[in-house]
């Protein structure tokens, strides 16, 4: 028996999916409003996303400055959208969503910090 202040290694969950894994799909049905993951699996945890998606009836739509938001927005499944290609244009095509939806914005961090007008 261990005791409770003793580090434990993390232990994969049921079905094989790593308790990292697992802990996202706790943070996304508690509905947390934003998730920040830092991965190089990036493909991995988008499998991942999108099963939590399907299992909670919800679409999934990716951004990144390059292809802008590409998914399940009505019409522009997988294909790049140049109008949203800009930070601002895709946090407003977000914010008037009314689907439910899990949005994956990938490298956003760089849009991120505060910026100051003069």
């Amino acid at each position: 028996m261990t005791e409770a202040s003793e580090p434990r290694e993390a232990a994969p969950a049921a079905g094989g999916v790593s308790r990292t894994m697992s802990e996202l799909e706790v943070l996304i049905r508690a509905r947390y409003p934003l998730i920040y993951v830092i991965t190089w699996e990036e493909q991995r945890v988008m499998k991942q996303v999108s099963r939590i998606a399907a299992h909670l009836n919800k679409k999934v739509v990716e951004w990144s400055v390059t292809t802008g938001l590409i998914g399940d927005m009505g019409g522009t499944q997988r294909k790049k959208d140049a109008a949203t290609q800009d930070p601002l244009a895709a946090m407003d095509n977000i914010i008037e969503f009314m689907e439910p939806a899990l949005f994956v914005l990938k490298d956003f961090h760089p849009y991120m910090r505060e910026h100051n007008s003069a």
